[in-house]
């Protein structure tokens, strides 16, 4: 399972007309968003974080207060996610069906570019959706959780 491409799959059927591609997309930008999964006190979280940071275990318990922290690898997304698609969710249900964590640094954006992956993304794959959008749908917990100082804030 693709969180990334689920995700995007979602939002276009309940608010497409938001989403938007970036195939000129310019990886690597303060609003850029990657998504990672992880197990928390045993049951499966999505994390949503700045591109350019990548979550480790300890980095994520210690942003949680010490909670037990593991993370999910891609088979045991497929069996968390059985022949399931994220958008079979009802509109504005939270499509990844568990906790999402939401680094704060990413609210001072209008709108997240989600990408495959910092210096590996493929033209044409990112998206864009508008923050309160994304949080709407999701519900997430705000917490800090990248050491990273994001400047330049669309909201100043």
């Amino acid at each position: 399972m693709n969180l990334q491409r689920e995700l995007r799959n979602h939002l276009r059927l309940y608010v497409s007309r938001e989403v938007r591609n970036e195939p000129a997309c310019t990886c690597g930008a303060a609003d850029h968003a990657r998504v990672f999964a992880f197990r928390v006190k045993g049951e499966p979280v999505t994390v949503v974080v700045p591109e350019a940071y990548e979550p480790s275990e300890s980095a994520l318990s210690l942003a949680l207060d010490g909670l037990q922290v593991e993370r999910l690898s891609p088979a045991d997304l497929d069996s968390i996610f059985p022949e399931t698609e994220l958008g079979q969710t009802d509109p504005f249900e939270n499509p990844f069906t568990t906790t999402v964590y939401l680094d704060d640094s990413l609210l001072q954006f209008r709108t997240l570019v989600f990408c495959p992956k910092m210096f590996n993304a493929q033209r044409g794959k990112c998206f864009r959706v508008p923050t309160r959008t994304f949080r709407e749908l999701t519900r997430p917990v705000v917490v800090r959780l990248s050491p990273l100082d994001q400047p330049g804030s669309e909201l100043d």
